[in-house]
């Protein structure tokens, strides 16, 4: 199952700490503000639609939230929201998803009569959510137990608050239009890759703050695309959506900066404003919202440099974009230390750890801040970053933001570079090559500092891959001739030779290597190792048979003893 195989390098089971409402802190953070109201669907063009939605499994959380099971917590829990919630259908006789982590396929009929009931209760409808069987409403909060236990209510979520994962301590810069490539954008070889691909193809979603519609250095994305509650195309004073946007898909024009896909298309990219500029909560009514706006916008991958508690509505609509096929990538959290961060714990989201420019984890920054680390952690990228800030307006080397918020557009841009080159290409493959071509900074294999390693865009573009060319057999004494034949990578290459018979010993450094063998030498197996200059390593082995004399020789290996002539 797509649910059970993103992680299929190995996730560790998340561990609650404890219920995260703000994350630049340890501490519980002030409740935001409740005064935003979600909205309607990303392509306000295209009418609502009431349709089947299939059955998903989905996670639930690590420890039941108090109003899981308790009428009492969950009247407390939408009184403190004022009434803001989303509430899921199901089928008369289905059982109730976070009871089972299946939630059940519910036909459009259904739907369209539960919401229904809804009204006639004197409910607020608000939003409909065509791929999670569910509307965003406003409910008195004293018929909410009564409510949830009709037959056609699946559950009742509370809305909840999440943040945008940044820091910012540097002031605007000045317009200079010289063009510079960040060091983050070379440190993950993202410049490399372009002779392959600049993303043209890949469509891009990016929840956030929105995005300064029209700046020079981005691309121009149209107003039906942009989307939420602070509409997309307007992104206020602090320009989090816009710098989030550069660190992606920055035009290559000689101005500014340049992004990891600069050239994905103006119709390609989708904004979808479900965080406050001014303050940096987002609430999760808007969030499933653009996940779910971006399902039926047709979108490759999806950034949410944002972070918050577990939620059943977005665990449904992280689901259902899984299943169609996105791909789906969020910030890891900073200040929090190892405790579960979601979107990014969910196993169909790749969370995004932070580095510095030295390839050691962030456990500082410029900014004061750190990254998060855990289980949910499953690739590594740039902690601060330089990128196109305001209304044309540029950072240069000695200003910029902190935060996985920067981390994870770099992934997102990896992520849309190989959808362009690969258009076949499942979400599953995609996810799978940036984590085996990553670069290995901990332990080897997966940890929980750095995944499954820092993002290595040249590498997941330009795999390398290494075969010995040579003989096999060895029938008369001579001296014979062995060759590293390769692909991918960026030259030049490195080479290293090793000699195994009951042991290694290294013999040889170059592309092609020569040796006499004698008959009635031992059988030996040669080994390779080719380094490319974008930190790609690969190895392969070749065994060779060396005749024992008498016109026969024995192949040996352990446990195999074979005569042939």
């Amino acid at each position: 199952m797509p649910h059970e195989t993103l992680r299929t390098f190995g996730r560790q089971q998340l561990t609650l700490l404890g219920l995260i409402v703000g994350l630049e802190a340890c501490v519980d953070q002030p409740t935001p503000p409740n005064t935003e109201l979600p909205t309607g669907p990303a392509r306000p063009d295209v009418p609502v639609q009431v349709t089947d939605v299939p059955a998903v499994r989905i996670d639930l959380p690590v420890v039941p939230r108090p109003w899981d099971t308790s009428d009492v917590e969950l009247v407390r829990a939408l009184a403190e929201q004022d009434g803001y919630a989303i509430i899921a259908f199901k089928e008369p006789g289905s059982r109730r998803t976070l009871e089972t982590g299946l939630r059940e396929a519910v036909t459009a009929s259904t739907i369209t009569v539960a919401t229904e009931l809804l009204r006639n209760l004197g409910v607020d409808v608000l939003t409909h959510y065509r791929s999670l069987g569910a509307v965003a409403v406003r409910v008195s909060p004293s018929i909410a137990g009564t409510l949830r236990d009709h037959p056609m209510i699946d559950f009742i979520e509370p809305r909840t608050w999440f943040e945008v994962q940044r820091l910012r301590s540097w002031s605007l810069g000045t317009d200079a239009l010289a063009q510079t490539i960040p060091w983050g954008i070379s440190l993950v070889r993202a410049p490399e890759a372009w002779g392959a691909t600049t993303g043209n193809g890949a469509k891009i979603e990016i929840i956030d703050t929105g995005h300064w519609q029209g700046h020079q250095d981005l691309p121009q994305v149209p107003s039906v695309n942009c989307g939420g509650t602070y509409g997309g195309c307007d992104d206020g004073p602090i320009w989090h959506g816009t710098h989030v946007f550069g660190i992606l898909a920055a035009r290559n024009n000689g101005i500014g900066v340049v992004g990891v896909a600069p050239g994905i298309a103006d119709n390609d990219a989708y904004i979808w404003g479900a965080c406050s500029s001014s303050t940096g909560w987002c609430s999760s009514t808007d969030i499933a919202n653009g996940i779910d706006a971006g399902r039926f916008a047709g979108v490759h991958v999806i950034n949410m440099s944002l972070g918050g508690p577990y939620n059943a509505a977005i665990a449904t609509a992280v689901a259902q974009a899984w299943n169609a096929g996105i791909v789906l990538v969020a910030a890891a959290g900073n200040g929090c230390g190892n405790c579960p961060v979601y979107p990014a714990a969910h196993d169909n989201v790749i969370g995004v750890s932070g580095v510095r420019p030295d390839k050691t984890f962030a456990s500082s920054s410029p900014c004061g801040t750190y990254s998060n680390w855990g289980s949910h952690v499953d690739l590594a990228a740039p902690f601060w970053a330089l990128s196109t800030v305001g209304n044309n307006g540029y950072e240069d080397e000695n200003q910029g933001w902190c935060g996985t918020s920067m981390a994870t557009p770099h992934v997102s841009g990896a992520a849309a570079l190989l959808r362009s080159q690969n258009r076949g290409w499942s979400n599953q493959q995609i996810v799978d090559r940036l984590f085996a071509t990553a670069e290995d900074l901990g332990e080897p294999g997966r940890d929980d500092y750095f995944g499954w390693g820092l993002l290595n865009v040249s590498a997941a573009v330009n795999p390398l891959s290494v075969a010995i060319s040579g003989p096999e057999v060895i029938e008369t004494d001579g001296s014979y001739s062995w060759e590293a034949i390769h692909s991918g990578g960026l030259p030049p290459y490195a080479y290293q030779w090793k000699y195994c018979v009951s042991g290694c010993q290294y013999v040889g450094i170059g592309k092609t290597y020569s040796r006499y063998v004698a008959v009635g030498d031992p059988d030996f197996t040669l080994e390779v190792t080719v380094t490319s200059s974008d930190s790609q390593s690969k190895s392969d082995n070749h065994y060779v048979y060396v005749s024992k004399g008498g016109g026969q020789f024995y192949v040996e290996r352990p446990g195999i003893r074979t005569r042939r002539p």
